[in-house]
């Protein structure tokens, strides 16, 4: 990526987990003014990976921890019902602003 720019597949696909979860749910919450939003079709591919992947890890009967991946896919789809709601209200001139961390803290 050039300077000053970022990718948004690689801070959700390429950093730990915990790192991704704190990215969906915190990213931006500290400076107001600005909004930072994941790309929907990064938040579904994120969301679908993580699903499948924490399905299959549960069914293979290892030891494994299930917390983390879960709480990464609710927060996940929160954003996604957040990106709705965000979607509905501005459609209907409504001058109110959705917090797309509040959805992802509900999600997770």
């Amino acid at each position: 990526c050039p300077n000053d720019t970022y990718s948004v597949y690689g801070q959700i696909f390429f950093t730990p987990l915990s790192d991704s979860l704190k990215l969906l749910i915190h990213l931006g919450e500290m400076l107001p003014e600005s909004r930072f939003e994941f790309d929907p079709g990064a938040l579904v591919l994120y969301f679908l990976v993580n699903f499948v992947l924490m399905t299959w890890t549960y069914g293979i009967g290892a030891a494994t921890g299930l917390f983390v991946p879960t709480l990464a896919v609710g927060a996940a789809y929160g954003q996604l019902v957040g990106l709705l709601v965000d979607a509905i209200v501005s459609s209907t001139n409504f001058a109110s602003k959705v917090d797309l961390h509040s959805y992802a803290v509900v999600g997770a």
